[in-house]
């Protein structure tokens, strides 16, 4: 099942709608792995590479220190390595 997640923290980041297929195709990997990351992942995951917003820009959006931002993301894509090692056409 694919899960849907609004987007919108704040009036200048309006409400959006992605799904984790849309979101798997826009980062060239599997949705399920997307959806296997803790949801406070997810969050920096999509606002930095779907909504295209720098870390600062994540940070300041949900309200969290940059360094809680850079190690989320960190933490993401070290599960997503690890959950997609086994694919042939995933480069590391």
């Amino acid at each position: 099942m694919t899960g849907v997640v609004a987007l919108g923290w704040g009036s200048e980041l309006p409400a959006t709608t992605v799904t984790n297929d849309e979101l798997a195709g826009a980062l060239g990997v599997d949705a399920a792995a997307l959806e296997a990351l803790p949801s406070d992942e997810q969050a920096v995951v999509r606002l930095a590479y779907f909504r295209g917003l720098s870390q600062s820009e994540v940070a300041a959006a949900l309200g969290i220190p940059l360094g809680t931002v850079k190690s989320r993301l960190r933490r993401a894509f070290g599960r997503l390595r690890e959950s997609l090692a086994g694919l042939e056409d995933w480069v590391v």
